[in-house]
């Protein structure tokens, strides 16, 4: 399993990076700083060790869920589409409400503002997660979908996309047209909610029909962009700023904003 998530990763991360170096969003491609590129290297690197873990704990929390959930019978005999389909809107729901109240609540935003504080957004800024986001993000989806017995199988086409799209809306690519942005989370909309003054827009992960029903949908920003929450910002500035004059961080460590 660990192996399978490693080699897909890496795939949809190869492809992605070939897309964003011959044909970025503005036309020129942004070399990340150097210290801001080592903080994603790290949470990345995080990223592969602890999420195959997780996403073990989580099958098999799932699997006893829909073993023992009296619904679950009578719902699986529905069709597997309008199930696959239930899960993602279900999905996408948690998803859109918990990333919302993660930007109004105090210290869940401190907790999220780890994944805005990068000021150069390419692909894998995606993985830059606190943790227990990365926990709270990959539980309550899956409870919610199994809690109204749509099944284990219901889960994958949702969850696979939610792998690609994840690492796709934050890259530097161009996006011809616009009308695939009312369809999927595409990089245009996405990285809209990055820019310094967008985070309370645009807060979709795979699909971006709750932002569409909420109001929360912004479809017109151009280039070029500025990335990074003020707060955000200000913190990864004053912890660059501070690097030469602070003691060195223990080994084994992970390197914050």
């Amino acid at each position: 399993m660990w192996l399978e998530y490693l080699a897909m990763f890496a795939a949809v991360g190869a492809l992605i990076a070939v897309a964003e170096f011959a044909d970025p969003e503005d036309g020129v491609w942004h070399k990340p700083p150097r210290r801001q590129l080592s903080i994603d290297a790290a949470w990345l690197t995080a990223h592969a060790v602890y999420i195959p873990l997780l996403g073990w704990a989580v099958a098999r929390g799932a699997t006893a869920l829909a073993d023992g959930n009296p619904l679950t019978d009578g719902v699986t005999r529905l069709p597997f589409v309008a199930r696959a389909v239930a899960y993602a809107l279900v999905a996408e729901a948690v998803v859109y409400g918990v990333h919302r109240t993660m930007h109004a609540v105090g210290w869940l935003w401190r907790i999220h503002a780890v994944h805005h504080s990068s000021t150069h957004l390419h692909w894998w800024s995606a993985y830059r997660f606190h943790p227990l986001e990365t926990v709270i993000m990959r539980v309550l989806p899956v409870g919610a979908g199994l809690g109204l017995g749509l099944g284990l199988d219901a889960l994958v086409p949702y969850t696979l996309a939610a792998i690609v799209i994840t690492v796709y809306s934050h890259a530097d690519v161009h996006l011809p047209g616009r009308w695939l942005d009312r369809v999927i989370a595409t990089p245009h909309f996405h990285r809209t909610h990055h820019e310094t003054w967008g985070e309370r827009r645009n807060y979709a992960l795979v699909l971006p029909v709750f932002d569409v029903v909420f109001r929360t949908a912004t479809w017109g920003r151009g280039v070029p962009r500025t990335f990074g929450s003020v707060a955000a910002t200000q913190r990864m500035a004053a912890a660059i700023t501070a690097a030469p004059t602070r003691s060195p961080a223990r080994p084994g460590s992970l390197p914050l904003p």
